[in-house]
């Protein structure tokens, strides 16, 4: 797997693949975090925002996109944990990218 810049296209990777922190996907549009993540597991639009969902072995992650003259850009990130335990983006993101290259994305 290649790592994805800002632009949506695509930079080599060097060594093992391993997740972007959770910072990197600001500013990225759908396409580019459909491409590392998937589709999300939930979507909604709530204008002038979409919402969508990821979930992981042991966390959710939220991104809120907004536009952007007319395409949307993730232009915030929250993670909850599956439990009471508080989770960071940067971990919840990782276990996101961890579950997706076993296969068992949701």
């Amino acid at each position: 797997m290649e790592a994805i810049g800002k632009d949506g296209g695509k930079l080599a990777s060097l060594g093992a693949p391993s997740p972007p922190r959770a910072g990197e996907l600001i500013g990225l549009p759908p396409q580019a975090v459909a491409a590392f993540l998937g589709p999300p597991g939930f979507k909604r639009r709530d204008d002038p925002a979409e919402i969508w969902r990821y979930a992981g072995g042991t966390c959710f992650l939220d991104l809120f996109l907004y536009k952007r003259g007319e395409d949307f850009t993730v232009a915030h990130i929250e993670a909850r944990g599956r439990s009471v335990v508080q989770v960071s983006a940067d971990d919840c993101l990782r276990d996101l990218f961890e579950t997706r290259n076993r296969g068992n994305a949701g």
